[in-house]
């Protein structure tokens, strides 16, 4: 027992050698650089500031932050967070900066994959050297190393090797520490890695189903002998020990994950599901060759030119391969599962396990060298359940191939190993050096971190720490997953913030909701920065100077901005030319009461006062600067914000941002009024203040005027979140076909690409969203005796000329009678066919989608109504349709203490 720990220690050590070796020059850089390409990294980076700051500093929920994306903020519930390194890594920030951090992380995570993967293969039977072996092919294989570029979520691998290795014991052992542990390793993967846990959960399933059927194979072979080393694990489900150490593991994680599924299931509850963002089809699709395809700065060979780059199918992420040198081992492994010196039933489970993975990192069609072959994979329909469709690009699930094929190249290199003759000991010395050199990538690509001082200077002294402004940086951007507005700057920012510790307006997320996005992209302020610094102009937004000037002195004082720096090149790669920074500093000198600080030919540092006049009374007539307040994106009527009206109208809930310079008890008056159309139902309003509820409100079809009292708890220095819900009694089925008098109401938006260069398409039933949001027709049919919604699909009509004939099918076999309900994101005309024009017919359109490019289009039908009887608008930017109670109209707030 001595003798094995102090070889497990020496391999330890071993495995740290080769990670600084492998990894130089990163821990000669531990505070001036991260290792990457200087894309993701400096996001995990603000995640681990993050986490800190917000609980040592701020003393708030570090799962929410208005410090990026302000001053609105953005939740952080569904976003990449790593809330476990964050946490774990507060006391060594006391002492360091949050990039040795990142960095100590980072080579921690090739350690201990390493040592684990060791670990549980000496586990499974394997010798020394090829256990050894088996750690390194997983920790160093390319297609984990492509990771440390900046994704530490997808490099966090440790946790499989660690969860199944104390499983393993569980399953053999009365020692409940293994169950614990167990349930921890569970944790740790949900907390650092989403898509880790649902491969490790995948894993689990397969390998807790294989023994089951095994255990029930065994049971009805009597006969058989069970004195065997593997037949030892057979009915380990039916053993009493094993079965309270898996409970116990069960406990454990749920216990430890709930007060994070409690504030996810809050998320969703406030803000929808916006979970799994519209990825591009090309992201859903893996080249087979793409497991030949290492990266060139990771990988020797390809480095040298030994392996040519082949002109594969443009994936979302084109490196699969496990290694060259593991591939020859693992196949040299994978016929001596007959060996009675290992764990057969394991080394059966990881070949399952590895088939499984390899077929669901291929996508959802199989593509051979550049040809898809159109033969649909198990993945097409994987990333359609619910929770395990986090893993969003098939080609992650190369991660448990390649954990499978470490497995089994330690398997290869143990069957050489002991055949104990100078030929297969040589062999395997000459592929372990081969492995070796293989995984060089010497110098490592290091991102190495320039600090702008310029906002660090000014929020120094102490006096001024409580009362510092926000920063807007330009060029300005901020980004979602797949959907970046504005410039590629926002990587550079956050890792800036982690050291001026400001408020931003930009920022990055791996999920946001919608609402925040479309509150930025429609902001005229920052929509007409996004055009000077692009050299474009949309008219969507073309605001008036005057009214430029009243939106932006709003803007000022509801961002609590105090700072704007205007850069010429802020990162490589991102520049303005001459006409884009005069054009901007223009435009700044024009609508802001600047003081120049400082300038350089890189940048230009300003300041202005900010204003903290509380403000008391939001009034929407006729000022449309006062749009600045209002969350909700799309309004009706004139659904374009920033334009004259008398009063703002939204559907079934109205979203308002209200700011306060100091928490006190408030009383809200409200001039509001309700649009009854149906008035046989019975209907209220509920308002909420920061997603606490205050007080119902009559819903009815006049203007009213309704004071509420807020309690001092409920409310935040900065801004609050006032909404307005309607809520309807649930009414007797109906037969009617009559729109008006359905048991449900029914609002459909539509945007064209125009309108926010991204395009939008909503159908809410009974308040809640149903559209799929993909580009072309997003659709429901509804049954009207109950306005259940009974099927939700989009149509790819604008890419694919067979989306118009599936859509068309479905309209024409539709019953008579039933209701249809769609609405077009992005563009639906460029392959739109005269059977889908024909079949929208059919419903009660009449208007007609051909050479209408990029057009916003919406239609409620019905089944069997004539050319011209359906609720069906179009137009260039953006419609909205609704039929039914729910609509709320606002003319005015007042705020009194």
């Amino acid at each position: 027992m001595g003798s094995n720990k102090t070889y497990n220690i020496h391999i330890l050590l071993l495995y740290i050698v080769l990670t600084i070796c492998l990894t130089y020059p990163t821990v000669m850089n531990l505070n001036s650089g991260v290792p990457g390409d200087g894309v993701d990294a400096s996001l995990f980076v603000w995640n681990l500031w993050w986490m800190k700051y917000a609980l040592l500093e701020l003393h708030q929920n570090p799962f929410y932050s208005d410090y990026i994306f302000s001053p609105i903020g953005v939740p952080l519930v569904f976003h990449t967070y790593t809330p476990l390194y964050g946490f774990l890594s507060i006391p060594i920030q006391l002492f360091s900066s949050p990039v040795f951090c990142y960095n100590f992380i980072f080579l921690c995570t090739y350690v201990f994959t390493a040592w684990a993967t060791f670990l549980l293969a000496r586990l499974y039977g394997l010798g020394i050297v090829p256990a050894f072996i088996a750690g390194f092919v997983y920790a160093f294989c390319p297609t984990r190393t492509i990771r440390s570029l900046g994704h530490l979520n997808l490099l966090s691998t440790q946790w499989i090797p660690l969860f199944f290795f104390v499983f393993h014991q569980a399953l053999h052992s009365d020692k409940k520490r293994y169950g614990v542990a167990a349930g921890f390793f569970l944790f740790a993967a949900f907390t650092t890695s989403y898509q880790i846990f649902v491969m490790l959960s995948l894993m689990l399933g397969i390998a807790l189903a294989f023994i089951l059927i095994q255990s029930i194979i065994q049971s009805m072979k009597t006969d058989e002998r069970s004195n065997q080393n593997s037949e030892q694990n057979l009915g380990l489900l039916f053993d009493r020990k094993a079965l309270q150490n898996f409970i116990l593991m069960l406990l454990v994680v749920l216990v430890l994950i709930s007060p994070l599924l409690i504030q996810a299931l809050n998320e969703l509850r406030w803000e929808g599901n916006y979970i799994q963002e519209n990825v591009p089809s090309e992201g859903f699709k893996s080249d087979l060759m793409f497991y030949l395809n290492p990266y060139e700065r990771i990988n020797f060979f390809k480095k040298v030119g030994w392996i040519f780059q082949a002109g594969y199918f443009k994936g979302t992420e084109k490196f699969l391969s496990p290694g060259f040198i593991a591939l020859l081992l693992a196949l040299i492994g994978f016929p001596f599962l007959v060996s009675s010196r290992i764990d057969k039933l394991w080394f059966k489970i990881w070949g399952i396990v590895f088939l499984v993975f390899f077929t669901l990192s291929l996508g959802s069609s199989l593509i051979i060298s550049g040809n898809d072959t159109e033969y649909w994979l198990p993945y097409k329909f994987f990333r359609t359940i619910p929770l395990l469709n986090g893993i969003r690009v098939p080609g992650r699930f190369s991660l448990g191939v390649a954990f499978s094929i470490a497995l089994f190249a330690g398997l290869g290199a143990h069957m050489l190993w002991i055949r104990k003759n100078i030929i297969c000991q040589g062999l395997l010395l000459i592929l372990s050096l081969m492995m070796i050199v293989e995984s060089v990538s010497l110098p490592y690509p290091i991102d190495y971190i320039k600090r702008d001082t310029s906002s660090e200077d000014s929020s120094s002294s102490p006096e001024k720490r409580e009362t510092r402004g926000r920063i807007l940086q330009i060029p300005y951007g901020l980004e979602s997953g797949f959907r970046p507005i504005g410039k590629h700057v926002t990587r550079q920012y956050l890792l800036q913030q982690v050291f001026h510790n400001r408020g931003i307006t930009g920022g990055m997320v791996a999920r946001c909701p919608y609402e925040v996005l479309e509150y930025f992209n429609l902001n005229p302020f920052l929509h007409r920065i996004n055009e000077l610094q692009s050299s474009r102009f949309n008219s969507a937004l073309n605001i008036r100077p005057e009214v430029m000037k009243q939106i932006t002195d709003k803007w000022v004082q509801i961002s609590q901005l105090d700072e704007v720096i205007l850069y010429r090149k802020p990162i490589q790669g991102v520049s303005l030319n001459r006409s884009e920074f005069f054009s901007l500093l223009t435009f700044l000198n024009e609508n802001l009461p600047l003081k120049r600080v400082s300038k350089s030919p890189d940048k230009v540092v300003f300041t202005l006062k900010r204003r903290t006049t509380p403000i008391r009374s939001i009034d929407f007539q006729h000022q449309p600067a006062n749009d600045l307040f209002i969350y909700n994106h799309v309004l009706l009527g004139n659904p374009t914000k920033f334009s004259p009206r008398e009063y703002i109208r939204a559907f079934y809930k109205l979203k308002i941002l209200l700011p306060l310079t100091t928490v006190r008890p408030q009383k809200i008056t409200l001039r509001y009024r309700g649009f009854v159309k149906n008035p046989g139902r019975q209907a209220t309003l509920s308002l909420y203040i920061n997603r606490t509820w205050i007080s119902d409100l009559p819903y009815t079809d006049n203007w009213r005027v309704e004071t509420v009292k807020v309690p001092q708890k409920i409310l935040k220095e900065g801004l609050n979140m006032l909404l307005l819900s309607f809520n309807e009694e649930n009414v007797s089925p109906s037969q009617s076909q009559r729109l008006d008098q359905l048991p449900c109401s029914i609002a459909t938006i539509s945007a064209g690409f125009h309108y926010n260069n991204h395009g939008d398409a909503r159908l809410i039933i009974a308040g809640k969203n149903y559209s799929k949001n993909t580009r072309g027709f997003n659709a429901v049919i509804i049954n009207p005796s109950n306005g259940k919604v009974l099927s939700s699909d989009s149509f790819d009509t604008c890419g694919f000329e067979s989306e118009n004939d599936r859509f068309a099918k479905i309209l024409e076999k539709l019953e008579p009678g039933m209701i249809v309900a769609a609405a077009v994101k992005d563009d639906a005309s460029v392959k739109i066919t005269k059977r889908l024009q024909g079949a929208l017919y059919t419903i009660g359109g009449s208007i007609s989608l051909k050479k209408k490019f990029r057009y916003a289009y919406s239609i409620i039908g019905v089944k069997g109504w004539k050319p011209g009887q359906a609720v069906e608008a179009m137009h260039e930017n953006i419609v909205t349709l609704t039929v039914g109670n729910g609509e709320i109209g606002l003319s005015s707030i007042t705020l009194d203490d």
